[in-house]
Order: structure tokens, then C-alpha cells, then sequence
């Protein structure tokens, strides 16, 4: 377990991630993984403690889209028959992720992750933009192709399973654009498919941490779980206030609000890949024993 003094920070991360992700369909590893990066830091100049905090983020993702989707699901939201075209690809592209994001270092996915959550940000503000001229041309358009929603759904996979991100950075606005899936059924979609993708991911990674390759860092299941476990009693939380919120309040404040809070995280995981460990804002976490 996470010592004690970390507690109640990673419960307010859960809740507030949990709130977020829930609201936009994300589930909440896109803010989970630099507010552990804040929260616990790193002991090691490679940053290896990036594969650790992925998978506690990928088992955040789950107890974050459970609650979500049975909220969506209430309200009429989730979309049954793109849920079954997305997920195929989904799952191919998570467990590809993972694999290959074993092989990078801690240090490059932080970076890579801070790329794409700008670029998640540049997307939402944008997104208004391209589902208007979608849906002018709608008449030009029979409907999304099943090859290209298995690739967007592939893509969104690979990118969750790399970076320990739940896709949804990828569906919700590739569903809007490419399906004309309205924004809250985007929403209710992408948090069901990552109830189901989440699972594969967080096992795979979790499986990934007793491999020679990075137990050498001494990570372990346990140190992951524990945090996870933390992060995601305030991600339960989190995600029902933020699922009911997508169906009852207007967005367009919303969605900039969480543009500005996603742009300080992506400076945070920036700065914190390019400075050594020993600048980083907690002790090293091996040398405490998981409980």
C-alpha cells in the first residue's frame, strides 16, 4: 500500500479523475497518471516507476467506467451496436500497447503522454467544428464503414494500452466525427467499451511488471494494486458525480475548464521527464514494503 501520507491525495486524484473521466468519456488515467507523477514522483533517472503507475492507472480505468456506464446506461445512452463494432479493435490494439510500450522507457512514455494529451485538448476544442461539418454533409454519407471504425477503435487500443490511457481520447471524438454519434452517446460508448478493454489492459500490464524486463526495477503487482486500490475508491465516487453530470449540465464551460486542468497536467508530465529523479517531489517508493 501507498504510505499514509499519500492517502488522502490519492483519494482526492481518484475522485477528481474519476469526475472528469466520466464526464468525457476518458476514464481517468489521462489524469490519474500525472497526478501520481505529482503525488509519488520517481526514484530513478529512467523513470521505470512510469510502467508502475500505467497499470494502477489501467485498474483506475475500470473502477472509474463501471459506475460511469451503469449511470449512461440508466439514461439511455450507451450505444449497443457501435459498443460491438468498437470492441474488436479495442482489445487487439490494448494488448499490441502494452507489449510495446514494455520496451520503451518510463521516460519516453511520460513525454509521449504529454504530447497526446495536448493533443486531446487541441481535439476537444475542435470537436464542435468538425461534428458541424459532418453533420452538414450527412447526406453524403451512408454510414461509417466497419473497416473504418475497426481501425479508429485499433488505434484508440493501441495508444490506451502504450500509454495507459483508456482510448477514449481517440473514440469520443473519432465517434462524433466518423459515426455522427452525438457527444453524450460517444461518452456512454467509450466508457462502456473501456469496462471491457480496461480488464485485458490492466491484466496484461499487471502481468508485464513480473517480466525480467522490468522486474529488474523492482516493480511489483502488489505496489500497483495498492495504489490503485486508493486511487480508485475516489474514482467510484468520482465517476457517478461526473456520469450524471454529462446528462444534466451544459459543456461548453466544462469543456474548457478541463482543456486548462488537461494542459497544466501535460506541462507537469513534461517537466518532471526532463529533470533527474533526485528534483522529482517524493523519496523513491521501492524501499517501502507493499502491504
Amino acid at each position: 500500500m501507498p504510505e499514509l501520507i499519500h492517502m488522502p491525495w490519492l483519494l482526492a486524484l481518484g475522485l477528481v479523475a474519476g469526475m472528469l473521466g466520466a464526464m468525457a468519456g476518458l476514464g481517468g488515467s489521462l489524469f490519474v497518471l500525472p497526478g501520481l507523477a505529482l503525488i509519488l514522483g520517481y526514484a530513478t533517472e529512467a523513470h521505470s516507476e512510469q510502467h508502475l503507475y500505467t497499470a494502477a492507472a489501467m485498474c483506475v480505468n475500470f473502477a472509474v467506467a463501471v459506475p460511469a456506464t451503469i449511470r449512461h446506461a440508466r439514461a439511455g445512452a450507451v450505444h449497443a451496436d457501435l459498443l460491438k463494432s468498437v470492441l474488436p479493435g479495442q482489445i487487439v490494439g490494448i494488448v499490441t500497447g502494452v507489449f510495446v510500450g514494455n520496451r520503451l522507457s518510463g521516460l519516453m512514455i511520460g513525454r509521449w503522454l504529454a504530447i497526446l494529451i495536448v493533443v486531446m485538448v487541441v481535439i476537444g476544442l475542435v470537436r464542435d467544428v468538425l461534428v458541424k461539418q459532418a453533420q452538414s454533409h450527412e447526406g453524403e454519407h451512408p454510414g461509417p464503414h466497419p473497416i473504418a471504425v475497426f481501425m479508429v477503435s485499433l488505434a484508440a487500443g493501441v495508444i490506451a494500452g502504450l500509454l495507459g490511457l483508456g482510448g477514449g481520447v481517440i473514440l469520443v471524438p473519432a465517434l462524433q466525427v466518423l459515426a455522427r454519434v452525438d457527444l453524450r452517446r460517444a461518452i456512454a460508448t467509450s466508457s462502456a467499451v473501456i469496462c471491457v478493454s480496461s480488464v485485458i489492459g490492466s491484466g496484461t500490464k499487471l502481468w508485464s511488471l513480473t517480466t525480467p524486463t522490468l522486474a529488474e526495477h523492482g516493480l511489483t503487482i502488489a505496489h500497483a494494486l495498492g495504489i490503485a486500490g486508493v486511487v480508485g475508491a475516489g474514482g467510484v465516487v468520482g465517476a457517478w458525480i461526473g456520469a450524471s453530470l454529462t446528462h444534466r449540465v451544459s459543456r461548453n464551460v466544462l469543456k474548457w475548464i478541463v482543456a486548462g486542468i488537461l494542459i497544466v497536467a501535460a506541462g507537469y508530465m513534461w517537466h518532471t521527464s526532463t529533470k533527474p529523479a533526485s528534483t522529482t517531489v517524493t523519496p523513491p517508493i521501492h524501499g517501502s514494503v507493499p502491504s
